[in-house]
């Protein structure tokens, strides 16, 4: 699987399907951080949840844009974890 080290998403192949970017991609290693999700902030704070419980270290980030000063309605945030987590989190994500 490659990483963008721009964005941090995840594909099968280049260029992401997130920024854009073809120059800036690696094959994933397992200390890489990527995005296992963009969600609403209600929806990410339960996933966050539902991770932990897993024993399933994340972070929440705020996506860029205007929305990140002012946490506005529609602001979206990413989930990102390490990359060695990303099978056992998308069975999380997946029984809900």
């Amino acid at each position: 699987m490659l990483i963008c080290e721009k964005c941090r998403t995840l594909m099968q192949e280049g260029p992401c399907p997130r920024c854009g970017n073809s120059l800036r991609l690696k094959e994933a290693e397992k200390d890489d951080i990527c995005v296992l999700t963009r969600q609403p902030r209600i929806r990410a704070d339960l996933l966050e949840d539902l991770l932990k419980q897993e024993t399933i270290p994340c972070v929440i980030r705020a996506d860029q844009g205007l929305g990140v000063l002012a946490d506005m309605p529609g602001q979206t945030y990413r989930i990102e974890i390490r990359f060695s987590d990303y099978e056992r989190a998308m069975e999380v994500l997946g029984e809900v």
